[in-house]
């Protein structure tokens, strides 16, 4: 990744912390090992200060482990806790959906359906991680109907920290995906709450044994990418 000079608006540590945030997010810090902060920071063209700041924060997130006298770790695949993140993504989305429903006007439900059917129509040409991009943005703005920040700010959390398995679990899946969230989006239009909410969890969740196959294909594109480089 080439450093980026911050702009104005952008601190060193927040361009620090969005860069490291990327890395970890596509595994291109390796699971489970500890980081080598003096490494990192030259990687990155930053000084100890701001590495550390952004670091803490991302460690505070979930991206990090930390401890005393070892440092930081990236975190490994664990089949529980991305089952833990995916029914909390079900239920945060679920919960979106309803409020959406409740306070979402007209205008900005066909604003979002638009949305789903110009970026679907362009992602069949697009790379994976670019379908995967498209993706998380029709997920954020279908929260943001909510009205409740907070519930958007989660949701990228969440979003984050299962990146990778999700740029794993969507290939193949791409029309039955945009197919799903067109659906979602009639049932908020018709008011329909328990057919959003089941059409919501049915998109979303996935059983132990799917967790467990998108683990062990990640690590193999790991060390495939790996043996290529």
């Amino acid at each position: 990744m080439q450093s980026i000079i911050p702009s104005s608006k952008e601190s060193v540590a927040d361009r620090a912390y969005r860069e490291i945030r990327e890395l970890a997010m596509m595994y291109k810090l390796r699971p489970g090992t500890p980081l080598n902060e003096v490494e990192l920071a030259n990687r990155l063209n930053v000084s100890r200060t701001p590495l550390r700041e952004a670091l803490n924060r991302l460690s505070s997130e979930g991206f990090f482990t930390f401890e005393a006298r070892r440092g930081f770790r990236s975190r490994t695949f664990e089949v529980k806790e991305l089952v833990d993140l995916y029914e909390l993504r079900s239920e945060l989305e679920v919960f979106a959906t309803k409020l959406a429903i409740e306070r979402a006007s007209d205008d900005s439900i066909a604003e979002i359906e638009a949305f789903c059917r110009n970026e679907g129509s362009k992602r069949f040409t697009a790379d994976i991680m670019e379908q995967l991009d498209v993706d998380e943005l029709f997920h954020e703005r279908l929260a943001a109907l909510s009205g409740n920040g907070e519930v958007v700010r989660m949701l990228k959390n969440i979003n984050g920290r299962i990146r990778f398995a999700r740029w794993v679990d969507m290939d193949g899946r791409l029309q039955q995906t945009d197919s799903e969230h067109l659906q979602i989006i009639e049932a908020i239009r018709q008011r329909d709450e328990e057919g959003c909410r089941q059409l919501v969890a049915g998109h979303i969740s996935r059983r132990v044994d799917q967790i467990r196959e998108v683990i062990k294909e990640g690590f193999a594109r790991i060390f495939i990418e790996e043996n290529q480089a």
